[in-house]
């Protein structure tokens, strides 16, 4: 989450499985920031929201069953804040990677093995290995650089706004100022004047 002034409550990332939309995975609660890596096949919805709500695990919807049933309730046991109220909106800025799943055929035509490995391509194969590592963890800094620009550009329209503010108060006080000097002159003019008679 970009904005600074807002509560990262009632934001959410969910993961849904395509055909079941069971619950792939889900941001923590009340973080503003976070990643996840999913090793795993098929299609997906990736849902992000401002505390609309749904976005419940199984062991979740099955603890407000307990909950209702039982007559207790904890808040620890909360997950997310649905009943966002606040009417705010929430910039979210995210990047998704998409990577071929180790053992598929993708996954061996990137890495393109030979059926006999000698000791160049176990060498070739260690090699791509740590480039992809690199490489990932070069575009996760990519990543973050993007976030703090995008912040940045943020607080500096703050900046700016704040500065045209104080700018037109400042013309204002100079303003007044110089009312106020000129209607003292005229004052003490009026007051040493002396009157003449003829």
């Amino acid at each position: 989450m970009i904005d600074d002034e807002f509560s990262a409550k009632p934001v959410t990332a969910v993961l849904f499985d395509w055909e079941t939309g069971a619950v792939k995975w889900h941001s923590e609660y009340d973080h503003s920031e976070g990643t996840f890596s999913l090793t795993t096949n098929g299609k997906f919805h990736l849902c992000l929201g401002n505390g609309h709500g749904g976005y419940k695990t199984e062991d979740e919807i099955h603890k407000d069953h307990l909950k209702l049933s039982e007559g207790h309730h904890s808040e620890e046991e909360d997950h997310y804040d649905y009943t966002n109220t606040d009417g705010e909106l929430r910039t979210i800025g995210f990047t998704l990677r998409v990577r071929p799943v180790e053992g598929t055929a993708a996954a061996a035509l990137l890495k393109d093995k030979t059926t006999l490995e000698n000791p160049a391509d176990i060498l070739k194969n260690k090699l791509l290995d740590l480039s992809t590592t690199l490489r990932d963890r070069m575009e996760l800094l990519l990543d973050h650089q993007e976030y703090i620009k995008n912040r940045e550009a943020q607080h500096r329209n703050i900046v700016e706004q704040t500065f045209s503010i104080l700018t037109r108060w400042t013309l204002l006080e100079a303003f007044v100022l110089c009312a106020i000097a000129t209607g003292q002159v005229l004052y003490l003019k009026k007051f040493f004047e002396t009157k003449r008679y003829l």
